[in-house]
């Protein structure tokens, strides 16, 4: 199920792609129009992208990077970013039998649900490469991060252009351990969010070229998921434990600059966190429904919408699992992936 959510509105859309099937959601993003794109992801299935109006009513669906339903169909990742006139998803193959390697994809898809490209990684070898990350940039490009896979030696960061044409990529080897995120600066570079050491991670600048610079390394008491950009600064967020969830602002050339933490009275459980121009956005699950916070530069909870899940089946609690926040019309909208589980 995914919710789209304000202060003021909420709708939910939930998807049967039949008892046989074996998709669920991937990913969900509001689009600039006010419309919510989703993909539908899953073992030996073609992945499915839907457009749902300003009320969750679907307006199309159809079927994207068909392999036919064979042991090599695009069934994890599901990442979304909204365009101007569309979105882009990423998404990557898993390994079915043993010797074969795994591949990602980038489609662009138009309002209309045609594709406008497609960009496939690794389908001329035998490694496993895996997506962990797509970004919208602002030349009309992307950025695609992703991790090693079982005989890929370091992660990646590839820029791809307006036309899915590659780019550049970063040298197999030159990055050490997973690539989790990047983020774009206003200088035309990025920043790559790393972790090499499995608890220690690293911020690794890129030149506009791709070329590499050094890393710095951050001990930041928790672990990493994702940077978010904000002016010449980036919001590095670290995964929730338990009610609380805390963010870091890193600087370029000038460190940590300042950190918040979200703390939510007890009986929340925050599963997922994203940043708004003002402040930090949570979400999770209490008393057996979902929820979601704003909170204020300073951690300070602002506002609190409990979301009515009337008509859910009863012995089950809802969670929100996934958050992403945009601003439309000077107002928060929050797109969010909900899970269902036993009481």
């Amino acid at each position: 199920m995914i919710c789209s959510c304000s202060l003021a509105s909420e709708w939910k859309a939930s998807f049967d792609p039949g008892a046989d099937s074996l998709l669920g959601i991937a990913g969900a993003v509001t689009l600039v129009d006010g419309n919510s794109a989703v993909c539908l992801a899953g073992p030996f299935e073609d992945p499915i992208v839907i457009l749902l109006d300003e009320e969750g009513r679907t307006l199309w669906s159809t079927a994207i990077l068909e392999k036919g339903g064979n042991s090599r169909s695009f069934e994890s990742g599901g990442f979304l970013v909204p365009l101007d006139d569309g979105f882009a998803v990423a998404l990557h193959s898993e390994p079915r039998a043993t010797g074969i390697d795994t591949d990602v994809a980038v489609a662009r898809i138009d309002m209309e649900g045609d594709t406008v490209w497609t960009f496939v990684l690794g389908l001329d070898d035998s490694d496993n490469w895996i997506c962990t990350g797509l970004t919208a940039c602002s030349d009309g490009g992307f950025l695609l991060t992703g991790c090693p896979g079982t005989m890929l030696p370091g992660g990646y960061v590839l820029k791809l252009g307006s036309s899915g044409d590659l780019q550049w990529m970063t040298p197999a080897g030159s990055i050490e351990g997973f690539v989790l995120s990047a983020a774009e600066l206003p200088d035309g570079g990025f920043l790559a969010l790393t972790d090499p050491c499995y608890g220690h991670f690293a911020l690794l600048p890129l030149s506009p070229e791709g070329t590499l610079g050094e890393p710095v390394e951050i001990d930041a008491g928790g672990e990493p998921f994702g940077i978010r950009p904000v002016d010449d600064s980036v919001w590095i967020l670290l995964r929730p434990e338990g009610n609380s969830v805390t963010s870091i602002l890193y600087a370029e050339g000038h460190g940590v600059q300042d950190s918040m933490t979200a703390v939510l009275p007890e009986g929340h459980e925050v599963r997922c966190a994203d940043m708004a121009p003002e402040g930090m956005v949570t979400a999770g699950t209490l008393d057996g429904t979902a929820f979601t916070c704003l909170h204020g530069a300073d951690g300070t909870l602002l506002a609190e919408k409990v979301l009515d899940m009337e008509g859910s089946p009863s012995g089950l609690s809802v969670s929100a699992d996934r958050v992403l926040v945009h601003s439309r019309e000077n107002e928060l909208v929050c797109s969010m992936i909900l899970s269902e589980f036993p009481n």
